[in-house]
């Protein structure tokens, strides 16, 4: 079938950048799930529940994002409504759920750090489960919310203006995931920078069981490019317009996310010899990379 912008104007996506909006999004979906598969069955890799969740969470971003493309409905003008209605729902319940998984990814670290300074003790593993959970929950209440509310008011469920996923044209459904967002987003940055604290005090005390520095690297150099992505996404829900290149530079994120923890050592030696054969640093306490 034929693309409805073949003979769209220049304020309307092309062929290509359409295609670039879908790719990203499954591609990211399958390495992401790849990396989930290979961590939850290879006796050589270990992560905590929070990492779990925070893949998991940009898989079904990746999923709700691209639902149109994955349900045949995205190269046309008038989509299936009832997929429309799915796909509404999915693109606002997901956003909340990647910005907690997001935002409570570092929070092992900093309870871990906090805990070895004072008491020596781990996280018991129902806060592990709990922080895992939570998010979810969560994502639940956006998606059952959003859904009934799409179902009882159809007419507000449209295509966005770049065609690569359906909005609700109603300003409360439209902003309050994205002040949920920002909400987090701040938390987030407030647990980063008592976390970069702690590491500092971590160093300086020669505590035992420190932060590796390359995995603090990781997660603080994505965190400040999700919250980025996220922002920029946060100031486009009040915009009338939503732009295809901030469409795309959001759908990079899953792929961003994989490249940045799917290819830590423990996964590579997995992948390539079936096995971790590089010893690995001691940091069971207080790190995500075990």
């Amino acid at each position: 079938m034929d693309s409805p912008w073949n003979d769209a104007t220049s304020t309307r996506p092309t062929n290509r950048e359409l295609t670039l909006f879908h790719a990203l999004y499954v591609l990211g979906a399958v390495t992401l799930t790849a990396l989930f598969t290979t961590a939850a069955i290879s006796r050589s890799i270990h992560r905590n529940l929070a990492w779990y969740s925070f893949i998991a969470s940009w898989i079904i971003g990746s999923i709700s994002f691209s639902f149109l493309f994955l349900s045949g409905q995205w190269d046309v003008l008038n989509p299936n409504h009832s997929i429309c209605i799915v796909s509404a729902a999915l693109v606002y319940s997901a956003p909340p759920l990647n910005a907690c998984t997001s935002a409570l990814l570092i929070f092992p670290l900093w309870y871990g750090l906090r805990i070895s300074m004072y008491t020596g003790k781990p996280a018991s593993f129902l806060l592990n489960f709990l922080v895992a959970l939570v998010p979810f929950l969560i994502w639940i209440i956006f998606l059952v919310s959003i859904l009934v509310f799409n179902i009882h008011h159809p007419s507000l469920v449209t295509p966005n203006e770049n065609f690569t996923y359906c909005v609700v044209s109603q300003l409360t459904i439209h902003r309050l995931p994205s002040i949920f967002v920002a909400v987090v987003a701040v938390l987030a940055i407030g647990f980063e920078i008592d976390l970069i604290f702690l590491v500092y005090k971590s160093y300086r005390s020669n505590l035992k069981d420190k932060v590796p520095f390359n995995s603090f690297i990781r997660i603080i150099i994505f965190s400040v490019f999700a919250l980025v992505a996220l922002g920029s996404g946060i100031w486009s829900a009040f915009t009338p317009y939503h732009s295809i290149t901030k469409d795309i530079a959001v759908a990079s994120l899953p792929v961003v996310t994989f490249l940045v923890f799917g290819t830590q050592r423990d996964i590579l030696n997995a992948w390539v010899c079936g096995s971790s054969r590089v010893p690995l640093p001691s940091y069971t306490k207080v790190s995500n990379e075990k």
